[in-house]
């Protein structure tokens, strides 16, 4: 078996470096996410507790009116939008 060469021993290194960095970027950006998805979901418990009965039934015809109004364009029977005639 032949030793290890001083560049193999210095790319070990080099490569032991940057994976101690990564996994401390993961970590970060694990911690940062799990932080923003509880604040994302106090936000919206906080919200569902302030809205009654009545006003999610308003929200729910408001969300139905603008779902009706995309089918047609979605569905591709809105006319193109007007163009200008050119000279």
């Amino acid at each position: 078996m032949k030793p290890y060469s001083p560049l193999h021993i210095n790319a070990k290194h080099v490569f032991e470096e940057i994976k101690k960095e990564n996994i401390e970027e993961l970590r970060v950006f694990r911690q940062t996410a799990t932080r923003e998805a509880a604040e994302i979901t106090q936000s919206i418990k906080q919200l569902k507790s302030n809205l009654d009965a009545k006003s999610l039934s308003e929200i729910r015809e408001y969300v139905a009116l603008c779902e009706r109004l995309n089918t047609p364009k979605d569905a591709g029977s809105e006319k193109a939008p007007h163009q200008p005639a050119r000279n």
